[in-house]
């Protein structure tokens, strides 16, 4: 349903400009003569501890039709113990269907707001490939703009990630076929940041050991006893083995839900468990909206009830 606000001639070109009932703007270009719509999907946090997502998706449309923006966000790693360090930074999914190579979009990631200032500094912004962890890339193989200040734009967080997504992004708009992101420190056992643990890591391990250089000590930490030495070498070794298949190990604290759950605890990372296009896992799905040129859906589901939608017109 829209509403028609006002008409006028362009250069021989007549332009409409349309303003939605639900409040997104589209138009025409007045050079393609295609239909340009730009609409907004949101998650953003209003409760402590959660994390959020507001997606901005300026649209061409063309004979491929309307795009849809989804947005989900968890309150576990969806993954199942994927490796990263929580500190409270959050799960978040974003989905994009029938963008065209010409579309942007504009996402801002919250952080919960129980991340503390000691670890502010260590944040990062990375994305789930389907194979591993890697860091975003903005437009153009731009960083994502950090801001550590609490509660923007009316929310309860702990800063945000904002990151502009075309076909020159890392990941590209056209790969958000339903992508997890978090914002987090880094990986255990990643002492360089590269996002992949391999002999490098071994070696730099043991020269902080020795006195050499310094690491993370929440990184280096791999078998959670809170304490730092050649236990966690031997860990790691084992790890670059073969003989143990996740990292950390050990007495660590949960972060999902249900701690019963061998996977939810964190120490059964399968790495089978690739991403589907066009499907998100269920596993702690918090809050899960999509939202597309003619109509929305808004849904609430958990790990345990199956999703319920609820049109809005």
């Amino acid at each position: 349903m829209l509403r028609i606000c006002r008409f006028r001639r362009l250069h021989r070109r007549a332009l409409f400009i349309f303003w939605p009932l639900d409040g997104h703007y589209m138009g025409y270009d007045q050079r393609s003569g295609r239909p340009i719509c730009r609409y907004t999907n949101s998650n953003a946090p209003t409760q402590g501890g959660d994390a959020g997502i507001t997606a901005v998706l300026n649209h061409s449309q063309s004979a491929s039709g309307p795009a849809t923006v989804t947005v989900a966000q968890y309150s576990g790693d969806p993954l199942g113990g994927s490796g990263l360090i929580d500190v409270g930074g959050g799960y978040v999914d974003l989905k994009v269907t029938g963008a065209t190579p010409a579309d942007t979009l504009n996402a801002t990631l919250y952080c919960g707001s129980n991340v503390t200032s000691a670890n502010e500094d260590k944040l990062q912004l990375l994305y789930f490939t389907g194979a591993k962890w890697a860091k975003v890339r903005g437009s153009a193989n731009a960083d994502p703009i950090k801001n550590t200040t609490d509660n923007q734009d009316g929310t309860i967080s702990g800063g945000t990630f904002g990151v502009t997504f075309d076909e020159t992004s890392s990941p590209k708009l056209s790969q958000l076929t339903g992508t997890i992101f978090s914002i987090t420190p880094g990986l255990y056992g990643d002492f360089n940041n590269d996002q992949t643990i391999n002999v490098v890591d071994l070696i730099v391990m043991a020269n902080a050991l020795a006195g050499n250089t310094t690491v993370d000590k929440t990184a280096a930490d791999l078998n959670q006893d809170t304490k730092v030495n050649v236990n966690d070498l031997l860990t790691l070794a084992n790890y670059l083995a073969g003989n143990t298949g996740h990292l950390p190990i050990g007495n660590g604290t949960p972060t999902a839900n249900d701690p019963s759950d061998p996977v939810s605890f964190g120490y059964d990372f399968v790495e089978q468990r690739h991403r589907i296009d066009w499907s998100f896992p269920t596993k702690h799905i918090r809050k899960l909206t999509t939202i597309s040129t003619a109509e929305t859906f808004r849904a609430d589901a958990d790990a345990s009830s199956p999703v319920r939608t609820r049109r809005h017109i």
